[in-house]
C-alpha cells in the first residue's frame, strides 16, 4: 500500500549513507538499489492510483516459461494445476466435482444477496472446493488441518501467493472447529468473503458426506440459502433430509459449530409440491 510505502521513505531519510541502512527484511545485496527500486514504485502508485499490490510467487524465469507454452490463458494453468494435484494427492475427482458444483451453487445465492463478491473469489472457491480432501491420504481425522500445510507450501501454478493463502484458509476451516482469525491478515475487500466461503464449503462437504450421486441430493432449485447479516438459514426438502439421517445430524453439529463461532445457522425443511 502506498502509506507503507511512504513510510519505507520515511525511514531512509534517516540513513546518510546505504552501508548504514536497516530495514527488516531487505537483504544487503539489495541496499544499492533499494533507493532508486522504492522511488519508481512510489512513482508508480501514484501516477496510476494504484491502492494496493500483491507479490507473485514466481519470478521473470517462471513467466517466460508459461508464455512458451502455447499460449495458454491463466484459467488453463489453474485447471491444470488442480488436476495434477487431484492425481498426486489421490483426490476422488467426482466427490471434488459435486462438493464445488454445490459450494458455487450456494455461493451464488450468498452472491446476490450480499452483493459483495468477485468473479476472483468464486475461482478461489471452485479450487477450495476442488482440494478440499487434499489432506485425505494422510490422516482422516486431520485432513483439513494437513490440507492447509500442504496447500501452503505446495507449488499451485497460475495462483499468487495471496491466492494460495486464501485457498489454504478456507480448506483449513471446511470440517471441524472454526478459526475465526483465519481472515486476519487479508485485505478487508476479501476477509469477510473468506469468512463466507468457508461457511459454504462446509455445508457443501456436508451434503455429500454419503458420497454417492447427485441424483440422491435435493436438486439445485430445492437447496435454499437466505441471509440475515450473519444468520443463515439453509432450506432443503423435507423427505430428502428425511431419508438423510446422517446427513441431518452432522448439519445440526455444523450448527452448533457455526453457534461457537458467533455465527448462526438454521436449517428448515419444505414439502415437495406434487404435481
Amino acid at each position: 500500500r502506498l502509506n507503507h510505502l511512504h513510510e519505507l521513505r520515511r525511514q531512509r531519510t534517516l540513513y546518510n549513507n546505504l552501508q548504514e541502512l536497516k530495514i527488516i527484511g531487505l537483504a544487503a545485496s539489495r541496499q544499492a538499489i533499494f533507493t532508486s527500486g522504492l522511488a519508481i514504485v512510489i512513482a508508480l502508485f501514484e501516477s496510476f492510483d494504484i491502492e494496493s499490490m500483491n507479490l507473485a510467487g514466481g519470478a521473470l524465469r517462471e513467466g517466460l516459461i508459461y508464455g512458451m507454452i502455447d499460449d495458454q490463458p491463466l484459467d488453463d494453468r489453474r485447471n491444470q494445476t488442480i488436476t495434477r494435484c487431484i492425481k498426486q494427492f489421490h483426490i476422488q475427482p467426482l466427490q471434488a466435482q459435486q462438493v464445488a458444483h454445490t459450494a458455487l451453487s450456494l455461493y451464488r445465492q450468498f452472491c446476490e444477496q450480499s452483493q459483495i463478491c468477485s468473479l476472483d473469489s468464486r475461482t478461489l472457491l471452485h479450487t477450495a472446493a476442488m482440494l478440499h480432501e487434499i489432506g485425505m491420504h494422510i490422516g482422516y481425522k486431520n485432513q483439513h488441518a494437513h490440507a492447509q500445510y500442504i496447500l501452503m507450501h505446495h507449488d499451485l501454478a497460475g495462483f499468487t501467493k495471496l491466492q494460495k493463502e486464501c485457498i489454504a484458509a478456507i480448506v483449513g476451516n471446511h470440517k471441524g472447529d472454526i478459526t475465526i482469525s483465519c481472515s486476519e491478515g487479508f485485505p478487508e475487500s476479501l476477509s469477510k468473503d473468506i469468512l463466507a466461503m468457508i461457511r459454504v464449503l462446509r455445508i457443501a462437504t456436508i451434503l455429500h458426506i454419503k458420497r454417492n450421486h447427485m441424483p440422491n441430493l435435493p436438486n439445485e432449485a430445492n437447496i435454499k440459502l437466505l441471509l440475515d447479516e450473519d444468520n443463515w438459514t439453509i432450506k432443503l426438502d423435507q423427505t430428502w433430509l428425511s431419508n438423510n439421517k446422517l446427513v441431518q445430524a452432522e448439519l445440526a453439529n455444523e450448527a452448533w459449530l457455526q453457534h461457537k463461532a458467533k455465527w448462526h445457522l438454521a436449517i428448515e425443511t419444505t414439502k415437495t409440491e406434487s404435481v
